[in-house]
């Protein structure tokens, strides 16, 4: 049979073979590097070709992991969850910001994750929050419109032991009350976009990934929600499709009128960060 530095020379083509090899040895990917000469079992080679396979077909590796890395954190993530991506952290990070900067107050600070599908954000900020000494006492719900997310949502948030309520709804349908700190990554990209990029897409649920328009009706209707679910003086942090900065900022200015948005790039130069003040 083959050795370790024989099957990844095989597959050299295959995007992040060594990582796909450590989960079927079950073993980190140092080892891989200190035992090149370590032989496979039939069984063990029959296993990485499959998930080579699926990697050469575009399936993405946190699927067929199983898990992803976000904020230090590990989550759990299948077909019915988008997977977290790196620009999103942003938003783990600004709430985080917002709610050190409450601690003066020793206030209660209530925080909602609209879209939370793997339960990313949401148990990244408890984690976060419960981890370090903090005068401020923090409540967070997180919604998904789909029963399945929300079950893998559970899963991540019992793993990492923190407190996190989960509803079921279509943006704020079936959440009550208003918040200090509104989350949401919403469905931004557009359904031509969708199409041009589906192979890339086609694997992850689309219902996660686009609203099926071109024109960003669910901003609309998030927009139009949002002041009867946060609070006044409270914040709305979005993550948002890059070439939507000026359908944006005119939904904004029509159905927010008063409200102070800044817009702000990402590592990538993209607009990608929407920060909403509620006056």
């Amino acid at each position: 049979m083959l050795t370790i530095r024989q099957v990844l020379q095989q597959n050299k083509e295959v995007a992040e073979p060594d990582l796909l090899l450590g989960h079927v040895l079950r073993k980190p990917q140092e080892f891989l590097y200190i035992n090149p000469g370590f032989t496979l079992t039939p069984t063990q080679f029959s296993a990485f070709t499959k998930l080579c396979e699926r990697r050469k077909n575009g399936e993405p590796i946190a699927y067929i992991l199983g898990y992803k890395y976000f904020y230090g954190l590990k989550f759990k993530v299948n077909k019915h969850v988008l997977v977290p991506r790196p620009e999103t952290e942003w938003l783990v990070e600004r709430a985080l910001a917002l709610v050190e900067s409450r601690k003066s107050i020793k206030s209660k600070v209530s925080i909602l994750d609209v879209g939370t599908g793997s339960g990313c954000i949401a148990i990244s900020l408890a984690h976060s929050l419960t981890s370090h000494e903090s005068r401020v006492t923090t409540s967070i719900i997180a919604s998904d419109i789909s029963p399945t997310a929300l079950e893998v949502a559970a899963q991540n948030a019992k793993a990492h032991k923190v407190n996190v309520e989960f509803v079921q709804s279509d943006l704020f349908k079936n959440v009550r009350g208003k918040f200090d700190i509104v989350i949401a990554n919403l469905p931004y990209v557009p359904q031509g976009m969708y199409e041009l990029l589906y192979h890339n897409l086609k694997y992850e649920p689309k219902v996660a990934i686009t609203d099926g328009g071109e024109v960003w009706d669910i901003y609309q209707k998030f927009f139009a929600q949002l002041p009867k679910h946060l609070k006044p003086g409270g914040t709305a942090l979005l993550e948002i499709d890059d070439g939507s900065k000026p359908d944006m900022q005119k939904m904004i200015h029509t159905l927010l009128p008063g409200w102070h948005a800044k817009f702000s790039k990402d590592l990538g130069g993209l607009w990608r960060h929407l920060e909403l003040q509620r006056a």
